[in-house]
């Protein structure tokens, strides 16, 4: 998946959370509140993992080469 794909659906996905959380609040319903903050965390926690760049496992490549 490129790059700007992940960030437009990662923004997409923010936006819909918030707007839930929105709702939330002014309905006086903390717990969907709460759920939200959890929720924005893990998505863009998610977007980051998804970014970094991992090292590739040497010992996979030597016991590949025998």
């Amino acid at each position: 998946m490129k790059h700007q794909t992940r960030l437009k659906i990662t923004f997409i996905i923010v936006a819909i959370i918030t707007t839930f959380g929105v709702v939330g609040l002014f309905r006086s319903m903390e717990n969907l509140a709460i759920t939200v903050v959890g929720s924005l965390m893990t998505s863009l926690g998610l977007y980051v993992w998804a970014q970094t760049a991992r090292p590739t496992n040497q010992h996979s490549n030597e016991s590949n080469d025998k």
